[in-house]
């Protein structure tokens, strides 16, 4: 069955990281054990700025964003609880963490922190290996899929949508395209925020 779907698109310049994790990063010098001993004593991560991306779509009040399953991959299981983001929140603080969310029967969303993900060297005793690849100028990135067949949203709704979270997260990057999914590609530019 061919879907085509309307995908809100906004970016963050904020690092979305929890900052212990990047001073600890900075070094470039640990192995996977010590990274893996790092979480257990670090977790939950907290970023405020992850936290006011979640916290958005609980207190969004033009229309129902508050989502029902959230996780860090599919098949999403945890029941979101708009009482508690602390675990949603530090899925995304996490570096180059995400946060997959899903309101049934509406949207799914995907969140991504695109700071430095860890990479190890199975060949040297597991040790990190240094990230060569520059920052971007963006640093966190926010799809909203939404299926265009069953969904009561309509476009203007999705342009408020965009524009109340472009203006929330203090960012300048919003944009809502038509997604065909038969061709696996986005085929329109619907909206632009300006």
């Amino acid at each position: 069955m061919d879907e085509n779907y309307y995908v809100l698109n906004v970016k963050v310049r904020e690092n979305l990281t929890d900052m212990r994790a990047v001073e600890r990063m900075k070094a470039w010098n640990f192995t996977m054990k010590e990274w893996q001993a790092y979480i257990k004593v670090t977790a939950p991560f907290y970023n405020k700025y992850a936290e006011r991306i979640v916290r958005f779509f609980v207190e969004y009040d033009k229309v129902d964003l508050c989502p029902d399953l959230f996780g860090a991959y599919e098949p999403l299981k945890e029941t979101f609880d708009k009482k508690s983001i602390e675990e949603p929140s530090s899925c995304i603080a996490f570096p180059a963490g995400t946060l997959m969310m899903k309101k049934r029967r509406r949207f799914d969303v995907a969140i991504e922190n695109q700071y430095y993900g860890v990479v190890f060297d199975p060949q040297n005793n597991y040790m990190v290996i240094p990230s060569k690849r520059k920052i971007g100028e963006y640093l966190g990135n926010i799809r909203i899929i939404i299926r265009k067949n069953t969904t009561k949203f309509t476009l203007e709704q999705l342009q408020t949508i965009v524009d109340d979270m472009c203006e929330y997260l203090e960012t300048d990057y919003g944009v809502i395209t038509h997604w065909d999914n038969y061709l696996r590609k986005d085929i329109e530019l619907l909206y632009l925020h300006k």
